[in-house]
């Protein structure tokens, strides 16, 4: 029942009809009040849709720089392993060949 009240009262309120003819003051041209309307509306859907297109290239080349950084952290901290164990190997080796053969 709220509903059909909060109608009624919206209703009440609009002074002029949808079709009412303006003329722009600025251009000159006429046009009906619910073209005015729509022409606004589409001209805010195009450039939240605009917003949001750049707000998505954002993410994606913000993502792109992370992961650019995720993969050179990873190769850094790879080639520190491989030069840990290769020192050790060498380390090995050499305390291999420094002991005499042990012959049974």
């Amino acid at each position: 029942m709220t509903s059909d009240t909060t109608s009624s009262t919206s209703s009440d309120r609009l002074l002029l009809e949808s079709d009412t003819r303006v003329t722009c003051p600025a251009c000159k041209h006429e046009f009906s009040l619910a073209e005015g309307f729509a022409k606004k509306a589409l001209d805010q859907f195009t450039q939240a849709s605009k917003d949001m297109a750049a707000k998505e290239k954002a993410l994606a080349e913000r993502e792109q720089g992370l992961q650019k950084q995720i993969d050179k952290e990873a190769t850094e901290k790879a080639q520190q392993l491989i030069a840990r164990e290769k020192q050790y190997l060498e380390g090995e080796v050499k305390d291999a060949l420094r002991e005499p053969d042990i012959q049974p």
